[in-house]
């Protein structure tokens, strides 16, 4: 139980730095004298590095094991949060996009892996829940430093934050190794569960090694007997739900990372009063995985999924009404509709990745969807970048909405595949 409290609080700070850019950008472009699109370009960069450290991230744990990796990572993402308290110009910004970024990465690969490998699908939303506490934490205290126009206040504040939470990891390395201790001695472990604790780099034991290396062999001979066929179309799966990761993130990240331009610049809200709307986004995300925890307790992921997808169709029609006077009111609400309706999407596709991709593969295939994940936000977000600096960001709405429409063309397709092919 501590090693998963331990857990949580990495992924709190996992989402720390995730929403402080979006809520500064206002204030931080016109303090350099930027345009307003240079934004996705930051963005850009940090995700690609976040998405060459989840695609490096099975070899590195297998190497280092999840409990290292996740607590230098951690630190790697407070380094960078310390540079941008410390920044004069944008070139100092996007040298600290890459300790943010590929802290980031290694991070998100990891857990996400270990928890759907060694905890169900309650603690899988109860972990995306944290990170959604960490991206609305955030915004919460850059608002307060925000009224004095201090941005780089709120780096500071969330650096220390950062700072304990690495600590904290640090200190719990014992208990990851105790843990690898007691799936070593299981029993009823087999071969198949020997390999993944190899690809996840739970366990530096030359007898479980021996293990995992045996069970590789099977699967090539399986494969070379022709066994291995439903292997195939799960791969093809994959490809569709990549593209699902890709596009629901880059819904989050937009709403989170422009939903404050949006209402300052389109609707005419104070700075300090829109990142406190994105700070209720954030929130509403959190809530979102936190009732997800709860109900899939009764209810099945693709269920929760499904009904998730409802709540964001209903947010963005809201978006989309001309209210007027209303509009940022209404704006706001919508907002955190969308946040609670997309939040539990991610962590239930996150656990059923065992189920579809097999568990012996489920780092490697957990690697490809986190990179996935980070591509929809590095190139969405510059792109709409330049359409807010094209049309006005004005535009917004209509974004979310297409990018919503892809989003469930590409989910219903990985679900009429998995359900074919009994992957889920």
């Amino acid at each position: 139980m501590l090693l998963l409290v331990v857990i949580y609080l990495a992924f709190i700070g996992l989402g720390i730095p995730d929403s402080l850019f979006g809520t500064a950008w206002p204030i931080i472009y016109r303090e350099y004298g930027l345009p307003v699109s240079l934004a996705g370009a930051v963005t850009m960069f940090s995700c690609a590095c976040s998405a060459v450290s989840s695609l490096m991230s099975s070899r590195v744990i297998s190497r280092f094991g999840t409990a290292r990796c996740a607590a230098v990572s951690t630190g790697l993402t407070a380094i960078g949060l310390l540079g941008y308290s410390l920044t004069q110009n944008v070139v100092m910004i996007f040298a600290c996009c890459i300790p943010l970024g590929f802290g980031a990465g290694a991070i998100d690969a990891a857990l996400n892996n270990y928890v759907a490998l060694h905890f169900g699908a309650s603690q899988m939303s109860f972990l995306h829940c944290c990170y959604g506490v960490g991206v609305t934490i955030s915004p919460f205290i850059m608002s307060l430093t925000l009224k004095d126009g201090d941005w780089r206040g709120g780096y500071r504040a969330a650096f220390f934050i950062q700072a304990v939470i690495t600590v904290a990891v640090f200190l719990s390395l014992p208990l990851w190794h105790e843990k690898r201790g007691r799936a070593k001695s299981d029993k009823k472990q087999s071969n198949e569960q020997a390999a993944e604790t190899y690809e996840t780099g739970a366990t530096e034991s030359n007898q479980s090694e021996a293990a995992a290396d045996s069970t590789v062999e099977t699967v090539a001979d399986a494969r070379a007997e022709g066994r291995a066929k439903p292997k195939k179309p799960r791969l093809h799966g994959l490809v569709y739900v990549c593209f699902v990761f890709m596009l629901a993130c880059a819904i989050e990240v937009i709403v989170g990372g422009w939903g404050s331009t949006y209402l300052v610049d389109a609707l005419g809200q104070n700075a300090d009063d829109a990142a406190l709307v994105v700070t209720f986004y954030y929130a509403g995300m959190a809530l979102g995985r936190f009732v997800s925890g709860l109900l899939a307790q009764i209810w099945s992921s693709r269920r929760i999924i499904k009904v998730g997808c409802t709540i964001i169709a209903v947010a963005i029609v809201v978006l989309l009404l001309p209210l007027g006077d209303a509009a940022i009111l209404t704006s706001s609400v919508a907002m955190f509709l969308i946040g609670f309706g997309n939040g539990p999407v991610y962590p239930n596709l996150v656990h059923m990745t065992p189920q579809s991709f097999g568990s012996a593969n489920s780092q490697r295939a957990m690697g490809a969807q986190m990179a996935s994940a980070y591509v929809g936000t590095m190139l969405f977000q510059p792109c709409f970048g330049l359409l807010a600096q094209l049309f006005g960001a004005g535009i917004f709405p209509l974004c979310i909405a297409v990018l919503f429409a892809m989003m469930i063309v590409f989910l219903a397709l990985y679900l009429f595949s998995a359900s074919k092919n009994k992957a889920i």
